[in-house]
């Protein structure tokens, strides 16, 4: 964060690895980079991306998008080649990554239109970025369920904002 600062870079950021509190000061410490290395806030963007689904309702979210989350997890975790066979931390990491747990801390933007509300919120309130990015196509989930999906969203979640 320190470096992208110093070097005057745009930020982006994917919050839903940690969490969003703790985004907030790693934020914080690229903004004063910023102004230490003479740039200004007002001309750099911090943005932030998240998965997302927006069901009818949370029960209907849920059910669509629970297992395509999974195999994203598995994809990602993957990628960083996190062996459950090498790595003890592993489980605690699967864990953290769960549906109920992302829904939870809002590191997933998933449920009905008021929860997706909320989540987005909070995610504003809370970590401060100039824009939010959504990622709707995850884990090989039916297109039309992620065109149905950012239906929703365009006509129940974003007039909130």
């Amino acid at each position: 964060f320190r470096m992208i600062g110093r070097n005057g870079y745009h930020l982006m950021t994917l919050p839903w690895i940690g969490s969003n509190p703790e985004q907030r000061p790693r934020i914080e410490v690229y903004l004063k980079s910023l102004r230490e290395a003479g740039y200004s806030e007002d001309d750099h963007d911090v943005f932030v991306m998240y998965p997302a689904y927006v069901g009818e309702d949370d029960r209907q979210a849920r059910g669509d998008v629970e297992e395509a989350w999974h195999r994203w997890r598995e994809f990602a975790l993957d990628e960083v080649r996190l062996d459950p066979a090498r790595a003890p931390m592993v489980p605690k990491i699967y864990e953290r990554l769960a549906y109920d747990a992302m829904v939870q801390d809002s590191r997933a933007v998933f449920g009905g239109p008021e929860t997706c509300i909320e989540h987005l919120r909070l995610i504003r309130d809370v970590v401060g970025p100039t824009h939010i990015g959504l990622c709707f196509h995850l884990g090989g989930l039916e297109q039309k369920k992620v065109l149905a999906s950012m239906e929703r969203f365009s006509r129940y979640v974003a007039p909130a904002f």
